[in-house]
């Protein structure tokens, strides 16, 4: 089949500037530690709520349909959505896969293990990194490069059991994402330098919170956020796996903060403070749900982007940023790691009921279902909160 062009209409960040901002203060940051002194919780503080805004922003991008003078919400390619059942067994198999790698780093050549799992969070890492860069690019150059595939072929894959068709489309904005993002996996692989870290790490969390699985309604999110909030308290407090693995695996699956330390002989060397990636992407994925209620309740009322309002996203955010912080200072005073969920989750959750609370709308913001199904199994943007 010959290349083909598709065309797509760009979408928009309901906040640009604050999108920017945010990533002016990631670059910002590091290059501030590089030549500076910066305390490790400020680098904390800056890059969890810069990724958090980012990648919140990202799960609801809005388009102007020209034909019938409306905006509309990108749809995303993925229509997959979380049970129930899913949300409360959520935790265990997070249980279960933690302790795993913890039983394979005690009892496995942990050279061999820590160089696959490093490569595997690597490539998780670039396949992220390059969605930004596209994103980026198609930007700025929204039909040189994004639009035009170079490579269309369609395989089947003969298995034991069945056969398969699998679609490879190819753009030239893909090829360029990769290469651009080469230069840093081979630095990071051949040095571990923290930025090159960060870089896949900041990739990780932006895109696992504009990516995860959707969530079809405020139920399942407490549901699952609360069974997090006890694994997290239980793997940290309880036993010593979360901070073993954490501080046994070398690979872009936490952000690294540098300060200054001394050693017994009073000689200063560079010491780390770590967070997990899912510190960010488990609340942020309740935080862009609730700026997904703050777009289903207006875009239907609206004609421009900024005439959104976006308050339970801003009192969800602020949640994160109470809770972000009360880690830090608990962490300090103790001495100890912390689970950050046992802050942050109560920080997202209870600050968006009391907003609801305020605003005499907790049964409405309880019966919302984001992208409701119709009748024929499409969803539709449509009547997504039910009145009660």
């Amino acid at each position: 089949m010959a290349p083909t062009q598709e065309f797509k209409p760009l979408t928009h960040f309901l906040r640009p500037q604050y999108v920017y901002l945010s990533l002016a203060s990631l670059v910002l940051i590091h290059v501030l530690t590089l030549l500076t002194e910066v305390p490790a919780g400020v680098q904390l503080v800056v890059q969890s709520l810069a990724c958090l805004y980012i990648g919140a922003m990202a799960t609801s991008k809005i388009k102007y349909n020209k034909q019938n003078n409306k905006l509309e919400k990108e749809e995303k390619q993925s229509e997959e959505k979380m049970t129930q059942k899913d949300a409360l067994q959520f935790p265990i198999y997070l249980s279960a896969y933690l302790f795993g790698l913890y039983l394979l780093l005690k009892y496995l050549d942990e050279a061999i293990l820590k160089t696959a799992i490093t490569l595997f969070f690597s490539a998780v890492g670039v396949l992220c990194l390059m969605g930004i860069i596209e994103d980026a690019i198609e930007r700025l150059f929204p039909i040189e490069y994004s639009t035009k595939i170079v490579i269309d072929k369609k395989i089947n894959l003969n298995l034991i059991l069945t056969s398969k068709d699998i679609d490879i489309k190819l753009t030239k904005l893909n090829f360029i994402s990769l290469f651009i993002s080469m230069f840093p996996l081979a630095f990071y692989l051949g040095s571990k330098n923290w930025i090159c870290n960060n870089l896949f790490g900041i990739a990780f969390t932006v895109s696992g919170v504009a990516n995860f699985t959707v969530i079809p309604n405020f139920k399942i999110a407490y549901l699952m956020l609360w069974g997090l909030f006890f694994y997290d308290i239980f793997w940290v407090y309880g036993t010593d796996v979360m901070v073993t693995v954490a501080k046994s695996i070398d690979a872009p699956i936490k952000l690294q903060f540098p300060f200054t330390a001394m050693n017994d002989e009073g000689n200063p060397f560079t010491k780390y403070s770590i967070l997990g990636l899912g510190d960010i992407v488990v609340p942020g994925i309740f935080v862009g749900m609730c700026l997904k209620y703050d777009v289903d309740r207006q875009i239907e009322k609206v004609k421009k982007i900024s005439e959104i309002k976006i308050t339970y996203f801003l009192w969800c955010f602020v949640g994160y940023a109470i809770g972000i912080v009360t880690t830090l200072a608990v962490m300090i005073l103790s001495g100890h790691a912390q689970p950050a969920l046992l802050f942050l989750v109560p920080g997202c959750t209870l600050s968006v009921l009391i907003k609801a609370y305020l605003d005499k709308s907790l049964l409405q913001f309880w019966a919302y279902e984001a992208d409701p199904e119709k009748p024929d199994g499409q969803t539709s943007n449509t009547d997504p909160i039910k009145n009660k």
